[in-house]
């Protein structure tokens, strides 16, 4: 499984900047960014932080999604 990530896509819709992102969260612009671009993610307590500050769910930023490999094992079961 593969982890979706719409933190960019969020920060663009609300027009919040990294930065502010970050200050609040208490972490670098270069975390928010490295974060929003998929190369990392972020501790539990952080991602509660940016769903809180970005006014929605957890779920709402990051969720699992099942990659080819996956479906196709599922696909098979049924």
């Amino acid at each position: 499984m593969k982890v979706k990530n719409r933190l960019k896509v969020l920060l663009v819709e609300k027009e919040i900047r990294q930065k502010e992102l970050a200050e609040y969260v208490g972490v670098s612009q270069a975390t928010i960014a490295m974060i929003a671009n998929k190369k990392a993610l972020p501790s539990l307590e952080n991602a509660l932080k940016i769903a809180k500050y970005l006014g929605v769910r957890v779920e709402d930023i990051w969720s699992l999604e099942e990659d080819d490999e996956e479906q196709k094992k599922n696909g098979d079961k049924g």
